[in-house]
This record gives structure tokens, sequence and C-alpha cells, in this order.
């Protein structure tokens, strides 16, 4: 699991996904007790996945936060 800090909040994840929404596209987390958040979104999907895939190396290497 990692912490994902953004702005003055801190959110416990165990996971992240990108959705695609009327041609902006949402990057949700899912946080332990199973609730979902979306943390940005964006018209531009590189934006988004920029931000998935720190979150995604951050999740493979152990690093136990993350912040925004």
């Amino acid at each position: 699991m990692l912490w994902l800090i953004k702005e003055n909040a801190s959110h416990q994840i165990v996971s992240c996904n990108i959705h695609n929404a009327n041609n902006t596209f949402e990057l949700w987390i899912t946080r332990p007790n199973d609730k979902n958040l979306k943390i940005v979104e964006s018209t531009q999907l590189e934006d988004v996945t920029t931000i998935k895939e720190a979150i995604d190396y951050a999740i493979e290497n152990g690093i136990p936060a993350l912040r925004l």
C-alpha cells in the first residue's frame, strides 16, 4: 500500500485506474475501505497517465509515500 499526499490530505491507497468520461480522463484511487476517490481529471490523457505511472512506480518499488 501507498500513502498519497495531495494538497492538505493524505490517502492510503491500494490501486489506481484511469477512467474516460465524455473525453475527460479521470484518475481514481481505491482505498483499503473499498471506497474510491477521484484524484485528478484532464482532457489530456498524458497528464493523467504521468501521475498514474508515478503512483505505479512507487507501489512497485515499495516507496511508502508519494506527494503530488
